[in-house]
């Protein structure tokens, strides 16, 4: 699943805005719902570790992002060099 489940409100400065991405739902699920029980956290969005992952990171233009350390088309680690990019 490829998908990106992105909020249409830019998200509050007061808040850390957050991307969530894993090939697993269940490890994604798990991840909002943790992240979501904390106030100062907002849930951008999540998608699957696909090949249109990195582009739908950048256009959520997150503060922090979730990686899941073995995506199939995208090494979590390598992912996050790209997006430090």
């Amino acid at each position: 699943m490829g998908t990106s489940q992105h909020q249409s409100h830019s998200h509050n400065r007061n808040r850390t805005g957050v991307v969530i991405v894993d090939d697993q739902p269940i490890y994604r699920g798990g991840a909002r719902a943790a992240l979501e029980a904390e106030p100062a956290l907002l849930v951008l969005g999540e998608t699957a570790g696909d090949a249109d992952a990195l582009d739908r990171v950048v256009r959520a233009q997150p503060d922090a992002v979730v990686v899941g350390v073995n995506p199939p088309a995208l090494a979590g680690l390598d992912a996050l060099r790209h997006l430090r990019r």
